[in-house]
């Protein structure tokens, strides 16, 4: 495999270009062959491992935010006849497309209804309870 080789390789003393990576370096040559693309130097002082964030619930990050309002409501169920999201149009385009029932439990991760549904009657958002 490609792995194996190029550990082959390196064992035998090859060396990759030691500035590749670097803006100007050919990476984005070969990546992107219309000659417009650009690697920025780095901003060292804004790193984005430090925005870093833990995901709560094995479903779409989207609907995250209306499940935590559904959590945080603190309603009976019983209580419930309708509920409504205000969610942003991106998370309506991925979560909320279909009216039908999720078939799998990767269609359900990405349904904002069954999530939100789940976290109505206190149940966990995990593998194990999708469907």
């Amino acid at each position: 495999s490609d792995g194996v080789l190029a550990a082959e390789l390196a064992a035998a003393g090859l060396v990759g270009a030691p500035g590749v990576l670097e803006p100007g370096g050919g990476l984005e040559q070969a990546l992107v062959q219309d000659g417009g693309a650009r690697i920025k130097p780095a901003q060292f002082d804004a790193w984005q491992i430090l925005a870093n964030s833990v995901k709560p619930y094995a479903a779409c990050h989207l609907v995250h935010p209306a499940v935590d309002a559904a959590r945080n409501a603190g309603l009976p169920i019983a209580n419930i006849r309708r509920v409504r999201a205000c969610v942003s149009p991106l998370a309506m385009q991925m979560t909320g497309h279909t009216d039908a029932r999720p078939a799998t439990s990767l269609a359900a991760k990405f349904d904002m209804r069954y999530c939100v549904a789940l976290a109505l009657h206190g149940r966990p958002l995990t593998s194990g309870r999708l469907p």
